[in-house]
């Protein structure tokens, strides 16, 4: 995992214990196995602690077997890793492995997603629009729509990354599920 997808998932699941854990249980599996005669055993299990944790990172919750084979077969069915994540962001993948079957309900919270996310692009643009054409000085309008952005950037991100594209996701390869 990049950084950049370090934090994304920090902003998404705010884990960051697990990704001090991660990062030591990865400091660990190094350790382990640069040695010449390392031991399988210990190389395994501090593997699988590694892959534990940045499975809580990346979905927010440690996949079971039933899962992970799943996630395997779609690794191999859809163009991209990042869609099969986006499906595990989404808990689109129940802990049997079996796909959620709600197309329709998933469709309507997907438009009212994108609903919501254009009135508030629209409302953060009229009232940047206002700000700006407020007769004070360029620091304070500078001030006052960079707190605005500052503020709104978070929420829209969440939005985003753990409701929309997930969704988005899961709709339009619903038939490979």
């Amino acid at each position: 995992m990049t950084v950049f997808r370090h934090l994304l998932s920090l902003i998404l699941f705010g884990r960051l214990r697990s990704l001090i854990k991660l990062h030591a249980s990865f400091k660990a599996l190094n350790q382990i196995t640069s040695q010449n005669d390392y031991n399988d055993f210990a190389a395994k299990t501090c593997f699988n602690e590694f892959q534990r944790h940045e499975e809580t990172l990346l979905y927010g919750t440690v996949l079971s077997a039933a899962q992970r084979e799943k996630q395997n077969l779609l690794f191999q069915k859809l163009p991209k890793d990042s869609l099969v994540h986006c499906l595990f962001v989404g808990r689109y993948i129940h802990k049997d492995g079996q796909a959620v079957r709600h197309s329709v309900l998933e469709t309507v919270l997907f438009l009212f997603g994108c609903v919501v996310l254009l009135t508030a692009t629209a409302a953060v643009i009229r009232i940047g629009l206002d700000v700006a054409l407020l007769s004070v000085p360029l620091a304070t309008k500078l001030g006052f729509i960079l707190t605005l952005f500052a503020v709104l950037v978070f929420p829209t991100y969440h939005l985003i990354g753990r409701y929309l594209a997930p969704a988005y996701t899961y709709l339009k390869y619903f038939h490979k599920l």
